[in-house]
């Protein structure tokens, strides 16, 4: 169809009074894909022709299961028309409607949008942000890890440059000379990542949402959709850090002494002593951003977090030179092969800073992200309220949950299946109407009348006015055996089984007893635009507990964060004695013998559209979220280490092949590597972590504390730092390096000329 909601499979969509066609949801809720079909809609009941088999959504993107003609639709309750016509909704169609009040949605229009009619999209805003974040991240580690292996390269042919050098070569062709090589393969390993990352993207994301199908959350198969302008802008950002990369060993080569090169001589620069003034200072600017996160609540805190732990990365990334001149002189009474190590790692800090620093970063991020990240997970799982007993299955009344309900009852007999809901009648099925019957507290000093009374248009409802069902006062109609974490009383559980309201509002009791008024609720407004008067049908009154907010929470199966603290509870059989109507809002499916197992969960749902959702606890993907991050940043510290590693080999050729002439072991030069890149790996991780806890413990405080309780109180900030898993990465992540280092180098030493 042109609307794009909906696809014909087979048959044809209903063209006459009478005719109507099936989806594939509609076909497995019992539905015929053919033939005659019994039919009540709204007022409406008939025999109706099935035409064909669709594919349909609704206004909001949603699977249906049945598309009617315009025959089954009452036109006193249209609100939402389709307009089907043989050329599009144009932008000025949509204007000149817009001008009778009409609220157009064009697909058209969103696909291809005007200049003027542009608007700011806040998500789209915070995607982009997000991305030139990442964006800057990426060419900043790139930088780091690819420019000593950029170096290596040019340490390797040295010599050689040098020799052009000599015959006449300028500094700018040196320096091309270098640079070509990081435009070559930057661009070929940019375009194979973005290749290979799309590609493993479009496959993770199919084994997702497999693996949660496979737990009973129905995500169906997700699209292989790529932002391309987000591909783009990462295949730019890698391409210029190449590019970066190579050109800092390219200006530093064409810098070279010709004289002192070619006669072997060490030509290492000392570092800038401006550097770690520099970096103090930044490292002060972010623990002072740390420090003013600690007084709020505030969005602005969780900011001024984040942003004080870059720059307090940053700014030791800028001191890592004099930190390693320090190594070197607490290594001076190691045993040989450290001491060598710490003199070459402290000696030939242009490779080995760039390695630290890269490292540094990496781990400083790792660690503020699980502090955090850990940090706000206990927190949801200590603050987790369950929605049922653990095991017990939950059914919404609403749309086909009565299929469902069928399918239940036909496959497992044995399962009760009780009913639960809230005080009030509705028009419609759950709640999904509106609501005809209404259920109102008359408070004490208050009289029925003005508690029935009109709503004030633009103001809060009156204190008698405050415990009426269309405000949020709600009398909760549980099924079972209350909840046990609501720790009710003998007295308050005696009282409930007896058939009497629990109620959290202590002022609404009156001599043991609560006066509700039974009303009809009106509809429409009046000039004022205040709602019309409910209309009394009786007064009851019905015994009464008092219970805390925090009782009545538990016995919703709610948390106090919901709002939805205040209100009463109140057991089936009591309500039908007292008169009072109720609204089934859902089921508790529970199976005799034990908690409800996945595979029956799964077999269910694979055959309805309202699918059964079975309480299991509290779930996190947090393992997922560390495994993932862990392994990044165990791969990057690994690189890291092992290309200064490299690069020390080159620069340490020379002085190999003497120590192989007067006697020294094939095994010495590689216990030499492993300590080097252990020491390199070593060096980087402790820092990172020490520099990462203290934003890491600042962002989680103010991510386990934005929300206030009931009574404005700010919780105790949950503070859980990952030690075991950052015991490994200190431990197993050099000693991989040290291993892999060890394997790198060959059994014999090249053998070198001496120059002269």
């Amino acid at each position: 169809a042109p609307s794009g909601l909906v696809r014909v499979v087979s048959g044809r969509l209903p063209s006459a009074p009478g005719e109507v066609a099936v989806t594939d949801v509609g076909i497995a809720a019992g539905l015929p894909s053919s033939g005659p079909v019994d039919l009540t809609v709204s007022t409406s009941s008939g025999v109706a022709r099935v035409t064909g088999v669709v594919q349909a959504r609704d206004r909001s993107y949603q699977p249906v299961g049945l598309v009617l003609g315009e025959d089954w639709l009452p036109t006193d309750e249209a609100s939402d028309f389709l307009v089907v016509r043989d050329r599009p909704v144009t932008w000025t169609d949509v204007r000149a409607w817009n001008a009778y009040g009409l609220s157009v949605l064009s697909p058209a229009v969103l696909a291809h949008p005007p200049s003027d009619a542009a608007a700011p999209d806040a998500s789209n805003a915070s995607m982009v942000a997000i991305v030139a974040l990442l964006c800057v991240g990426l060419v900043l580690e790139t930088t780091l890890l690819a420019g000593p292996a950029f170096a290596v390269s040019a340490a390797r042919r040295r010599r050689s440059l040098a020799l052009i050098a000599s015959n006449g070569a300028e500094q700018e062709q040196l320096t091309r000379h270098v640079l070509a090589q990081g435009v070559v393969l930057g661009g070929i390993a940019v375009v194979a990542g973005a290749v290979l990352g799309t590609v493993l993207g479009w496959w993770g994301l199919r084994l997702l949402a497999r693996l949660l199908d496979s737990r009973g959350w129905r995500v169906g198969t997700p699209p292989l959709d790529t932002y391309g302008w987000v591909t783009g802008l990462v295949v730019i950002a890698a391409f210029v850090a190449a590019v970066i990369a190579a050109a800092i060993p390219g200006h530093r080569a064409a810098r070279l002494d010709i004289a002192d090169t070619l006669a072997g001589r060490d030509t290492t620069r000392r570092a800038s002593a401006g550097m770690p003034i520099a970096g103090g200072v930044v490292m002060v600017v972010g623990i002072a951003l740390i420090g003013l996160s600690l007084i709020g609540h505030s969005v602005a805190a969780l900011y001024a977090a984040g942003f004080g732990g870059a720059l307090l990365v940053l700014g030791a990334v800028l001191t890592l030179s004099p930190l390693l001149g320090l190594l070197g002189r607490v290594l001076r009474r190691a045993p040989a092969t450290l001491r060598i190590a710490g003199r070459d790692t402290t000696r030939l800090r242009g490779r080995t800073v760039p390695a630290v620093a890269a490292i540094t970063v990496v781990v400083g991020v790792l660690t503020m992200l699980t502090v955090s990240a850990g940090s706000d997970d206990a927190q949801s799982r200590r603050d987790y309220v369950p929605s049922a007993p653990y095991g017990h299955g939950l059914l919404g009344s609403y749309g086909s949950g009565h299929t469902t309900l069928d399918l239940i009852r036909a496959t497992h007999p044995t399962w009760r299946i009780d009913a639960e809901g809230s005080l009030g009648a509705w028009d419609g099925t759950g709640g999904g109407g509106e609501q005809s019957v209404s259920v109102n507290a008359v408070p004490p000093g208050c009289d029925v009348a003005t508690v029935i009374g009109t709503l004030p248009a633009d103001s809060d409802p009156s204190r008698c006015q405050s415990a009426r069902s269309d405000v949020g006062w709600t009398v909760f109609v549980p099924s079972g055996s209350p909840n046990p974490a609501a720790a009710l009383t003998d007295e308050q559980r005696s009282a409930l089984a007896a058939g009497a309201l629990l109620v959290s509002d202590p002022t609404l009791v009156r001599a043991g007893q609560v006066r509700l008024a039974l009303a009809d609720v009106g509809t429409g407004r009046d000039e004022g635009g205040s709602a019309a008067p409910l209309t009394l049908r009786r007064v009851v009154e019905v015994p009464a507990v008092v219970i805390s907010p925090q009782q009545y929470a538990a016995l919703r199966w709610a948390d106090l964060q919901s709002g939805d603290v205040g209100g009463g509870i109140i057991l089936a059989p009591a309500a039908d004695r007292a008169g009072l109507p109720w609204t089934i809002e859902r089921w508790e499916i529970t199976d005799p013998t034990g908690p409800i197992s996945r595979a029956d969960q799964t077999q269910i749902n694979a055959h309805v559209e309202t699918t059964l959702d079975v309480e299991r606890g509290y779930s996190s993907a947090l393992w997922v979220l560390l495994a993932v991050l862990f392994g990044v940043a165990a791969a990057l510290v690994a690189v890291g280490a092992l290309i200064s590693t490299a690069l020390g080999q080159v620069e340490a050729r020379a002085e190999h092949a003497t120590l192989a002439a007067l006697g020294a072991p094939n095994g010495f030069r590689r216990r030499l590597a492993a300590v080097q890149a252990a020491l390199v790996a070593l060096l980087g991780t402790v820092v990172g972590i020490v520099l990462g806890l203290a934003p890491g413990l600042a962002l989680a405080r103010s991510l386990t504390t934005d929300f206030p309780d009931g009574a404005g109180h700010y919780p105790a900030p949950t503070l859980v730092i990952p030690w075991w898993q950052l015991g490994v990465l200190l431990v197993a992540v050099p000693l991989g390096c040290a291993l892999l280092a060890a394997l790198m180098v060959s059994r014999r030493p090249p053998m070198t000329r001496r120059p002269g």
